[in-house]
């Protein structure tokens, strides 16, 4: 299995299991890299560590086809400002992404997750937005924290999508609890 990192420039297709197509911009490479594959938390502005294989696609050519994935934090300004741009958070657009970036600078995601009320300091940012930043930012960790758990009990974190979808914020716990259940409740997986 080879290893790329690199920015999430575009965003082609994403669906509801995490299914993606996207173009990601990896350091000295001149060219976005097509990437395909499962991949359940991604936004443009995105900082990802991929792992896979190489792969051509009879129409589309050369792609890197995406087994695990891991997402860290934007930390520049730039990067930041263009994550929250991305549709991640209904409501956000560019201008106010940019306002907020400006107002909190590096520290802006630090805020939105331990302080998002200070939110309400930034011109444009409304009651009703800060409520949309606050419950996609706790989707976003929910995810985080699943996808974590299902890399240390070796089950692919393509299933964290669906899991969350099924068990919602009791994810871990109920697998915790009773990882057997998955069978029942989440088609295709199975053990040995």
């Amino acid at each position: 299995m080879e290893t790329i990192s690199g920015i999430v420039w575009r965003i082609t297709f994403h669906n509801e299991n995490g299914y993606t197509i996207a173009k990601l911009k990896v350091a000295r490479h001149k060219d976005f890299i097509p990437i395909v594959g499962y991949i359940p938390i991604i936004y443009v502005g995105s900082v990802l560590t991929l792992k896979g294989k190489w792969v051509i696609n009879s129409q589309f050519g050369r792609q890197f086809q995406v087994q695990e994935s891991e997402e860290t934090m934007p930390a520049d300004v730039a990067r930041i400002e263009r994550y929250l741009s991305s549709g991640m958070i209904k409501g956000l657009g560019p201008k106010t992404a940019k306002k907020i970036v400006a107002h909190f600078k590096e520290d802006t995601l630090n805020v939105i997750e331990k302080y998002p009320y200070f939110l309400q300091n930034v011109p444009g940012v409304t009651n009703k937005l800060l409520t949309s930043i606050k419950v996609a930012w706790q989707q976003q960790q929910e995810m985080r924290e699943i996808i974590t758990f299902l890399k240390k009990i070796n089950i692919n974190t393509l299933y964290a999508v669906p899991i969350h979808r099924q068990y919602g914020i009791d994810s871990i716990e109920i697998l915790t609890k009773d990882p057997y259940r998955l069978m029942d409740d989440i088609k295709g997986i199975g053990f040995e």
